[in-house]
């Protein structure tokens, strides 16, 4: 696959994700014209580990399609994510039931960040030296038989 595939593959993954979690996230959502909650303070950790996992595969997609970019990529995909929840976090300022948190919003952007530098240590490690020994777990299964087949 070209690297301009590539790309554009991982750019739609990234907006099919993007749409996915403000599906999750918003739904069932029935707007009001006017603001019709505030911002709420309670923070738990149940929800801020929920959110960061929820945002994990949004800066993953995002560095893995930007292949062997900058050291900036957490960076970028931290900004990204802080950028989609804000969006979420103002839509659901319109949506009865539904409390924004600035806590959410930070829980959100640091998922992503996460995910962009776990994506760049993956493919550190599977472009290192490391990386044949690493897939040789396929080795010992290249000769053996599977019924009547050869795998």
């Amino acid at each position: 696959m070209t690297a301009r595939a590539s790309a554009a593959l991982a750019r739609a993954v990234l907006a099919y994700l993007a749409l996915m979690v403000a599906v999750i996230t918003l739904a069932p959502f029935r707007f009001e014209p006017a603001p019709v909650q505030g911002v709420t303070a309670v923070f738990g950790l149940r929800d801020a580990v929920l959110n960061i996992v929820l945002f994990f595969p949004i800066g993953f997609v995002d560095r893995l399609g930007r292949g062997h970019g900058g050291a900036s990529g957490w960076a970028r995909a931290f900004g990204m994510g802080l950028a989609l929840s804000l969006g979420i976090e103002v839509a659901q300022l319109f949506a009865p039931g539904r409390y924004p948190s600035l806590a959410d919003l930070l829980a959100n952007a640091t998922g992503a960040a996460l995910g962009a530098a776990a994506c760049a240590r993956a493919v550190r490690r599977v472009d290192g030296p490391q990386a044949v020994r690493t897939l040789a777990l396929e080795l010992p299964l290249v000769g053996l038989k599977i019924g009547r087949a050869h795998v």
